[in-house]
């Protein structure tokens, strides 16, 4: 994955998240004109409050966040809007890569041209 230009967005010990800024069609490009892309921020939310929140730089990974197990509303954000909401389940001793890519140019990028992929990297 290093030489993937995208990024991830990580969570550890506990269930471990990361997620992943990839793919060739840069649709959070539109948020800086010079093409230098933005940040995303994901936010795990229980229902009633956030349990994490961890932000991966355009073109790099978070770091790893450790949210307790159990089902999340998972909510990808740039400057620009809402890129993914979605449910996740996170079990005791996992460890997750969401790796997040554009499906094509947007000027505005929103949830049409954004794809997730959830990946379970391991599991203790």
């Amino acid at each position: 994955m290093d030489d993937d230009p995208g990024r991830s967005l990580h969570a550890a010990g506990r269930p471990r998240r990361r997620a992943r800024r990839a793919g060739p069609g840069d649709q959070c490009g539109a948020d800086d004109p010079s093409g230098g892309g933005t940040d995303i921020t994901a936010i795990f939310g229980d229902g009633a409050s956030v349990s994490d929140t961890v932000t991966a730089s355009y073109r790099s990974s978070s770091g790893y966040i450790t949210p307790p197990a159990g089902t999340y509303t998972l909510t990808l954000t740039t400057g620009s809007g809402t890129l993914y909401t979605g449910s996740v389940t996170l079990a005791k001793g996992e460890v997750r890569t969401f790796i997040v890519q554009s499906t094509a140019y947007a000027a505005t990028p929103g949830p049409g041209n954004t794809k997730v992929t959830n990946l379970l990297d391991n599991q203790w």
